[in-house]
């Protein structure tokens, strides 16, 4: 007789569990199906001595970098081409979103300590 109430309750238990679930659309394939599916670019930037690279996906982007040094400690010099420079020289991929690639570098490279020039 115990074991058979238990067994009620912990089948109910996850009925429930599962009812709730599909409520709030965590085990819905219909529902996942129908939404589109977005790809997010994989993003990542390498910093070194002389070259800061960004990665976006197979494409790459290299900037002219050098180490300095101040009274805090090291730090890194990186040169921004100006626009009609940028528009000139940069790989296709990138030439004509220079606000988007620069934010996204200056987001992952945020506790590094870089002084941006143009």
């Amino acid at each position: 007789m115990r074991r058979a109430v238990l067994m009620g309750m912990l089948m109910t238990a996850a009925a429930t569990a599962t009812l709730g679930a599909m409520r709030v659309g965590l085990c819905g394939l219909q529902r996942s199906a129908s939404q589109p599916v977005v790809v997010e670019k994989q993003r990542r930037v390498a910093l070194g001595p002389t070259r800061l690279r960004y990665f976006e996906d197979d494409n790459v982007l290299e900037l002219s970098a050098e180490p300095a040094k101040d009274r805090v400690g090291f730090y890194t010099i990186v040169y921004v081409p100006v626009e009609t420079k940028w528009l000139k020289e940069m790989p296709e991929w990138c030439r004509h979103r220079r606000g988007e690639v620069l934010g996204e570098i200056k987001r992952l490279t945020a506790g590094e300590r870089i002084r941006w020039v143009e």
